[in-house]
């Protein structure tokens, strides 16, 4: 499996507020580079709009490389006062969610709005 890498950030709505509650994924464009094999990794969504990215929950974030994004509420477990409801559907599902990114070598933060 490939070497993950830090990947975190921060989601909000247009005015600026915290997504509270809800879940955040990466998805690699490419699952294979070489003899390495890249994975998916996502992370809760806390109450100030924090997200921290890994594999099983570990939080070490994901392999290098070009990752789909989606943002959706979570299937259970949702935080008390979640907003999560408020999540467009266009951010939920790998198929038409807009935002992709790169992850790199090192720490990377990559903050999210929600339009």
């Amino acid at each position: 499996m490939a070497e993950p890498h830090p990947a975190h950030g921060r989601v909000t709505f247009p005015d600026g507020s915290p997504l509270r509650g809800g879940m955040v994924s990466f998805i690699p464009l490419e699952i294979r580079t070489g003899f390495s094999v890249r994975y998916e990794g996502a992370g809760l969504v806390d109450k100030d709009g924090d997200y921290k990215i890994g594999f099983n929950g570990d939080g070490k974030g994901v392999p290098a490389g070009e990752h789909k994004v989606t943002i959706r509420p979570r299937d259970y477990m949702e935080l008390k006062g979640s907003n999560s409801r408020g999540i467009p559907a266009k951010y939920r599902e790998e198929a038409t969610t807009p935002l992709t990114v790169t992850v790199n070598g090192g720490d990377n933060t990559f903050n999210f709005v929600l339009k």
